[in-house]
Order: structure tokens, then C-alpha cells, then sequence
């Protein structure tokens, strides 16, 4: 596989003049509270739905770039900056938009070419609360109501906020002389009031303007035209307009992936003023990762899949096997000089099939180190060997920098450890077996075993080194619940370095990518979180939290002397909006939104945690997604969406089949069952062997609950999901069917004996998958009555729903023979049934054209059975 340049001579190089975006025509216009604010109108689109005019807008709509650079201006200092005192509001109100990116700042040249000046907008002096619904549909009506001008939809994004922005307080005659700046919200498109710049209003005044707005809320609601389907499912299917950014290792260069006229884009860009942005088109490959190894080489971690491949291993060990359907994972170097791309091994002859060749141990002297394994020549006859490369990021090729023979009666070494200096320093031993690991330290020529190894970690493996190498970092199970625990390179005993607050598990690592040091780690409490090792990134993350608290915030990247780091910021159920922030000078300015589109159609379906009882007494949380507009008390349909795993938790953060749903106008419940992850190691294992059983009885409990609590119609509710929670639907719909009036599973199990079966087929009778399976769903060869008995697709007649079935060919954690078998037993059972097959895709539906196809199905499928919201 290649990661392929776009096919146009110098098409891999982005010109400053269209950049990765449309150019939108810009004009200047000032505000009572901004001073001269670059902006930008587009004529092309002066309204949407019944309340649109044809009239041109006349105010500053958003800026063609989505990516800005900050310093974008030849100017120094004109970088745009968040006051200290910026208020606490939705994330991309949050975020100033203040900055340039380098294209925009070349396409607006003047004659002379000297770039002009990015003017920061002005923060409020001071802020009142007002409640936003006075202000959210005025823009359906073309008369503010203290008279004045019609006015036109207002889509920027710059510098404005949906909330009244307050542009300064004074008292005279007892009054509040207040200098409004509206942004408005509404159905009908934001509209910015171009009234008198300041209103003379006090508490009666407030009062009547609330009761006028309330009035005319039915007849914009009424007005509002409704976003089609087909919209929705590109809007949340396709990629993201800024995906996995990264900063280089000096911090001056920012690397990204786009997209751009169907194509998604791998962009480099500085963000120290030059305007040369490069790209180039990575279309068709499932990138999983991006990152620096210095300031010139970004690596790219790269999924394919590949049919049955037999792995020819001496004896009876792990590699004698056939790994079949598999993912298989390499990892590409692209020389941002040239942005030419070269496969890290690509040419190594010597290699086995093996499922992941991207990982790294760590870079020495400009050279990455992979640990591989390859078939060695000795005494006649090929040896498996455990190798580590030292590989050449300008050409992919590697050289040997230490291996070991393996022998049939050894457990494997699958994984060598470096230091920061890149020094082998360790290796993990790994009997598959009997699922136990061995770390072994470096003494000389010789190595030895550390006495206090946790073999029976969760992870099984190391998670991290300090950088000097005296320590090394495994997730482990302590007083029940994930820590993450350091253990001496002297062998001394281990402690727990970090962990998350109590009643949470810790849910990840944070690893520098060059490195390898652990500098945090992350969990869940209803939102995702983070918790830091490393003092300067914990800075950086305190910095944002303390200007704009409630958000949830994400250290995404830094640079290498942590002075520098990209930082995600979202309320909940929003896609977000990326900031870059200086921890020396507290200086923080944002580079780009995620998904814009889902906030300019005001799509942003707000998610929110809630707990509810089980029929055994037992709390368990719950995401509930709400339509936008949606008020919480409010009856409306609803789609029970269980999370896959099942060993996983859903938060509050964005989800893009949520959002969907609830774009369309259906309330979503994610309930986090017992089997979920997140809540110790007792709840986790709580689900083993529960499918069709306590876990389906903790997906049916939310329902009820949401019917008691009156936020759900009983008469209009669906049940959908992917992988596991697809069968959590089919089991809905054959074990439950008076709830529900239809059915979606995505890549479901709907046959747990067969896929429990199949699984020991296409695995190693040494297996962590299939022993984990067995765990979690049961033993085939054992409890064999038990697993036909929660089979959805045994019980075929029982389902009165009609069920939309969606399942990806190239899927190699289920099966697509298990939808095939779920269609045919619904079929011959004469039942409403539809099977769509997503060809060329992955379980995870890691390809936009298929997600969007998929939500497209999805969508069509719930509004035929729910109706009108």
C-alpha cells in the first residue's frame, strides 16, 4: 500500500491563493466591540429554509479557513490571543477567532505584498448573564424589536459570539446603559443585529424583550426547514476538517489531516508566519495515528486488511498459526521537505506476516526503532527471530540493531524497550498461553527477569520507560480498579505512579511518541479526562481549565520541550475546536474547529449524564443525547444505543452516530451496562457470560426509566448499535419486541454459539482473543445451551420489528456471516428484514464514503418507523 500524492503535477503543494478551502469574499466592518475585526462575507448563501431573504449578508460571515495559524501576520505580536477573563461559554463561542492561517493571510495581500496586520478582536470589560433564549430565534423575524433595519443571516465564526457580547457598562439616571452586540441563534440561521450600538434597557425592559421573543418561538420552530438526511450523514459521517493534528518536535510546525473536495489531505503548515502550506492526498487509507520524530519526518500509522495468511513458525509455538482476516498495521515516514512517503520496512525481505508492523521502540540518531519479527539464517536452517531495527525514516529501510533466536520451547519476546537515548534497555516475554508476561532487563550480555513483574496486568505489557531508563510503566489492576504502576529498573518493588479519582479506573496512558515516557494518563467521570505525571504538560492543561472552566479538555500534542502543546476544548456533545497555547507566556489561540458545519447549522445536540436504577437495585450512568432545542423534560421519540466492547463506556463527549440520531430529532439513551469498562475490575467482570442476560436487563432498565421519567414515548422507541451493541439491538428486538418498533444493528454477534465456534477457528489455541471471548461471552464447548439460548438468531420468530442489518465485508472482529445468518433466520421467518453490506470496509467504519452510507441507511431507517420528531 502507498500513500498516494495527489495525481495533478504540483497538486502535493497547496496554493496560498485556494488554500484547503474555498476563498470567501472578505470586507472590513467595525462593531461597538471589536476593533477593526478582519472579516468575511459569502453572498452565496444569504439564508436557508423559509426565513432566508436573497439578500446578500451584510455582516461578517465565517472565515473560508478552518485551520488558522496563529502568527499567520508578517507582523510580530499580531498573534490573536484569549484574555485572561474570557467567560466560560461553549467552546467555539470560547475560542477568539481572531487568527489567520497562512493562506488566508497571502490571498489577502496587498499590491505592495506586505501582508496586512490580524487584528484582535477586544474582550468585554465586563459581563452580565442573559439568558440566550431572548436572542436565539429574533433572527427569524426581519425587524429587531426595537425597530430599526431588516438584517441578513450572519455565519461567522470570527470573533463573534452566540451569546449577547457585552461591549461595556455605565449607570446614569438609575438605568443600565448596556452596548449589545448580538450574535443570534435560530432555526433559521445566526443573525447579527445591526440596531443602535448601544440599548438603554433595565430589568422591565429585559422582561419584555423574553416575553416578545417567547411569542414568536412557535412560529420560527414552525419555520424552521428541516436539514434532509442525506446532509446530516455527510455532515457527521465524513471526515472531520481537522483531524489528528500534531506539533513538531521544535513546536513551529503543525501537521494535520483534511479534507478538501472529497479528498482527505495530509497538511503541513508553520506556524511561525510562512505561508507555505504543503500537502499531500492520503484518500483511501485508514490513517490511525500521525506524529513527529523531529522537525522533518511525520509518521503515519497505517491499517490495511488482508485475507488468510499462514505463518510458517519452527514447532508449536505462537507463530504456527494462520492469521486469517486480519488488520494488519505499518507505519509510513513522510519527508515533509519533498512530501514524498516510504513504507518503515517496506523492502525488508526478511520479515514475517505478522499483524502490526508499527510499532516503536524509540528513535537513536535520527533512525526509528521497530521491533519486528523475521526469519534469520544459522546452521543451515531459517530461525524465527525477535529483531529490533534501526530503520531510515528517508528511505524505509533497516538495519539490525539487536535480535534474539527463538526457540519452540520459549515463550516469544514481542516487544524491545529503549531509553530516551535510544539504548536497548529491556524486553517483554510474552506466553500467550497462559496469558503471563515477563519483563527482562539488560545486564551487559546477559539479562535477567525483574522479581516484582505484575504478570497478570490488564494490558500484559509496558506502557511506558522513563526517559534515564530507571523505571518502567504497566497498567495493573490495585484495590480493584486500573493504576498505572512504575517498576524499578533495580528491581525494587512497584508503586503506583498514578491513578484516577476514586470508584475510576485509569483508562489510559499518555506516552511521549519519541520518548516513550509516560506523561499522563486519562479516565472517564461522564466526560473524558486527563490526569498528568509530567508538570509542564499538567501546566498547560490547568491554564486552559482555569479561562475556560466546564469544558472538557485534551492535551493532544506538544512540542519537545513541552513550552508548546495542542489543546482540544468541547462542552459536551460538541465536536470541538483545537487551541494552541504557550505555557511561558499564557498565550492561547485557536487553530481550527473539528467539524464546523455541525455547529453553523446549529446541530450541536447538547449530551448530558444521568443515573437510574436497575430491576436488582444496582446505579448504573447514562448518556442522554437531546435533539438540539430539545428540553430535557420533554417527551420525545428515542433510540437505545449500547455501546460496543462490551468492555467500553460511553461519556459525554462527541459521538457522531449520537449526534446523528439526534440531529434528526430523536432523544438517544447509551446506557453504561455492567460489563462496561471505566468502574473497577468487579463491574467490568460482572458482564462476563451476561449477553442476552444482566447486561440486556441494563440496557431495558434505562428505557424504563426514561418512560417513568416521561423524557421518552413508549409508543415510539428504536433500538440500535455496532458490534456488541448491534447484538444488544437483535437481542432487544427477539428477547423484548413489545418495546421496541424497530431494530438497527451494525457488524452485530446474532449467533453466540457459532461466532464463540469461530472464533477458536480462526484463532491459535493459545489465544488472548479467544480466551478473552470466552470470558466475555462463554464457552462453546461448555455452556453451549446457554449461548443458543441468547442467540437473537435462534429466535427469529419471536421479532416483530422491522431490523435493518449493516456489516462491513473486511470485518475481522465479526464476522459478516453473522448477519448473513441473522437475514436468512428473519427471512424464513417472514419478517421485515434488510441486509446492507459495506464493502471494502473495516469494524470500525474507518472509510468516510462507507460511514456516510451507513448513516444514510440509518437514517432513512429511523425516520420511516419513528416518524416526525
Amino acid at each position: 500500500m502507498e500513500m498516494r500524492r495527489a495525481s495533478t503535477p504540483g497538486a502535493h503543494r497547496l496554493s496560498t491563493t485556494i488554500s484547503l478551502y474555498p476563498p470567501r469574499r472578505r470586507r472590513q466592518r467595525r462593531s461597538p466591540w471589536t476593533s477593526s475585526a478582519r472579516a468575511s462575507g459569502d453572498g452565496n448563501n444569504p439564508g436557508r429554509g423559509s426565513c432566508a431573504t436573497g439578500a446578500t449578508a451584510s455582516s461578517s460571515s465565517r472565515s473560508s479557513a478552518r485551520v488558522s495559524a496563529p502568527g499567520a501576520s508578517a507582523t510580530p505580536g499580531s498573534r490573536s490571543s484569549i484574555a485572561p477573563n474570557a467567560a466560560s461559554t461553549p467552546a467555539r463561542r470560547w475560542a477568539a477567532r481572531g487568527a489567520m492561517a497562512p493562506w488566508q493571510a497571502a490571498s489577502t495581500r496587498t499590491a505592495s505584498g506586505a501582508a496586512p496586520v490580524a487584528q484582535s478582536r477586544i474582550q468585554p470589560s465586563s459581563s452580565i448573564v442573559i439568558n440566550p433564549l431572548v436572542f436565539v430565534i429574533l433572527n427569524c423575524l426581519r425587524t429587531p424589536l426595537s425597530g430599526g433595519s431588516p438584517w441578513a443571516p450572519d455565519r461567522s465564526r470570527q470573533g463573534l459570539m452566540r451569546a449577547p457580547g457585552i461591549a461595556g457598562l455605565s449607570r446614569k439616571n438609575g438605568e443600565t446603559d448596556i452596548g449589545f452586540s448580538f450574535r443570534l441563534s435560530g432555526p433559521c440561521g445566526p443573525a447579527r443585529v445591526p440596531t443602535r450600538p448601544h440599548v438603554k434597557a433595565n430589568v422591565m425592559n429585559l422582561l419584555r424583550a423574553l416575553t416578545a421573543a417567547l411569542t414568536v418561538l412557535a412560529f420560527c420552530a414552525s419555520a424552521q426547514a428541516s436539514v434532509p438526511v442525506t446532509r446530516l450523514a455527510q455532515m457527521f459521517g465524513e471526515d472531520a476538517d481537522l483531524m489528528l493534528p500534531a506539533l513538531s518536535r521544535s513546536g513551529d510546525r503543525l501537521a494535520f489531516l483534511t479534507r478538501s473536495q472529497g479528498r482527505t489531505l495530509l497538511a503541513v503548515m508553520s506556524l511561525e508566519g510562512d505561508p507555505d502550506t504543503r500537502s499531500m492526498d492520503v484518500s483511501g487509507n485508514k490513517i490511525r495515528d500521525l506524529y513527529w520524530i523531529d522537525d522533518r519526518f511525520v509518521m503515519a500509522t497505517i491499517s490495511t486488511y488482508s485475507g488468510n495468511v499462514q505463518v510458517a513458525g519452527q514447532g508449536r509455538n505462537l507463530f504456527d498459526q494462520w492469521l486469517s482476516d486480519t488488520e494488519y498495521f505499518t507505519l509510513f515516514a513522510v519527508d515533509t521537505r519533498t512530501m514524498q512517503s516510504v513504507q518503515m520496512l517496506g523492502r525488508e525481505p526478511s520479515l514475517l506476516p505478522q499483524s502490526s508492523l508499527s510499532r516503536v521502540s524509540g528513535v537513536r540518531d535520527g533512525r526509528v526503532l521497530m521491533p519486528a519479527f523475521r526469519l534469520g539464517g544459522g546452521g543451515g536452517r531459517p530461525m524465527l527471530e525477535s529483531t529490533l531495527f534501526s530503520v531510515d525514516p528517508s528511505s524505509g529501510t533497516g538495519r539490525v540493531f539487536v535480535t534474539e533466536r527463538q526457540r519452540s520451547a520459549e515463550t516469544p519476546i514481542m516487544n524491545w524497550i529503549a531509553d530516551a537515548q535510544g539504548n536497548a534497555i529491556a524486553r517483554l516475554r510474552f506466553d500467550n498461553a497462559n496469558d503471563r508476561s515477563t519483563l527482562e532487563l539488560s545486564e551487559g550480555n546477559r539479562w535477567r527477569a525483574h522479581p516484582h513483574w505484575d504478570n497478570q496486568s490488564p494490558a500484559g505489557s509496558v506502557a511506558g520507560v522513563d526517559g534515564d531508563g530507571s523505571g518502567f510503566y504497566s497498567l495493573r489492576w490495585s484495590g480493584g480498579f486500573r493504576t498505572l504502576a512504575r517498576y524499578p529498573a533495580n528491581g525494587g518493588e512497584p508503586h503506583t505512579a498514578l491513578s484516577a479519582p476514586p470508584g475510576r479506573d485509569l483508562s489510559g496512558v499518555i506516552i511521549d511518541p519519541v520518548t516513550r515516557s509516560p506523561v499522563g494518563g486519562t479516565y472517564v467521570d461522564g466526560a473524558p479526562r486527563q490526569v498528568f505525571i509530567d508538570p509542564d504538560l499538567a501546566a498547560i492543561h490547568d491554564l486552559v481549565a482555569a479561562r475556560a472552566p466546564g469544558l472538557i479538555i485534551n492535551v493532544s500534542s506538544w512540542n519537545a520541550a513541552r513550552t508548546r502543546a495542542l489543546v482540544h476544548i468541547a462542552t459536551p456533545g460538541e465536536p470541538g475546536t483545537y487551541l494552541l497555547v504557550e505555557r511561558t507566556s499564557g498565550e492561547i489561540a485557536p487553530i481550527g474547529d473539528v467539524r464546523p458545519a455541525v455547529a453553523d447549522e446549529e446541530l450541536v445536540a447538547p449530551r448530558r449524564l444521568i443515573t437510574y436504577q436497575t430491576r436488582d437495585g444496582v446505579t448504573l450512568e447514562a448518556v442522554i443525547t437531546d435533539p438540539p432545542g430539545a428540553r430535557p423534560d420533554e417527551s420525545r421519540a428515542l433510540v437505545v444505543l449500547p455501546h460496543g466492547g462490551p468492555a467500553a463506556q460511553d461519556d459525554v463527549g462527541f459521538d457522531y452516530i449520537a449526534g446523528f440520531i439526534a440531529a434528526l430529532g430523536y432523544r438517544v439513551v447509551q446506557p453504561n451496562f455492567r460489563g462496561s469498562t471505566g468502574y473497577g475490575r468487579a463491574f467490568e467482570r460482572a458482564g462476563w457470560t451476561e449477553w442476552g442476560g444482566r447486561m440486556q436487563d441494563d440496557v431495558t432498565d434505562a428505557l424504563t426509566h426514561l418512560v417513568e421519567t416521561g423524557a421518552a414515548d413508549p409508543a415510539r422507541v428504536c433500538i440500535a448499535g455496532a458490534s456488541y451493541g448491534g447484538y444488544a439491538a437483535l437481542a432487544g428486538a427477539a428477547f423484548t419486541p413489545d418495546l421496541y418498533r424497530c431494530a438497527a444493528a451494525i457488524a452485530p454477534v446474532s449467533d453466540l454459539w457459532v461466532f464463540a465456534g469461530d472464533i477458536g477457528a480462526r484463532s491459535s489455541r493459545r489465544s488472548r482473543q479467544r480466551d478473552y471471548w470466552r470470558n466475555s461471552i462463554g464457552d462453546p464447548n461448555r455452556e453451549r445451551a446457554m449461548l443458543e439460548a441468547r442467540s437473537p438468531a435462534r429466535f427469529a420468530a419471536q421479532v416483530q420489528a422491522p431490523v435493518l442489518l449493516i456489516h462491513p465485508v473486511e470485518d475481522t472482529v465479526v464476522p459478516v456471516s453473522q448477519s448473513e445468518l441473522m437475514q436468512r433466520a428473519l427471512a424464513g421467518a417472514g419478517k421485515d428484514v434488510r441486509l446492507v453490506r459495506l464493502d471494502g470496509e473495516d469494524h470500525w467504519l474507518s472509510l468516510p464514503e462507507t460511514r456516510v452510507a451507513m448513516l444514510e441507511e440509518l437514517g432513512a431507517f429511523l425516520t420511516a418507523h419513528l416518524g416526525a420528531p
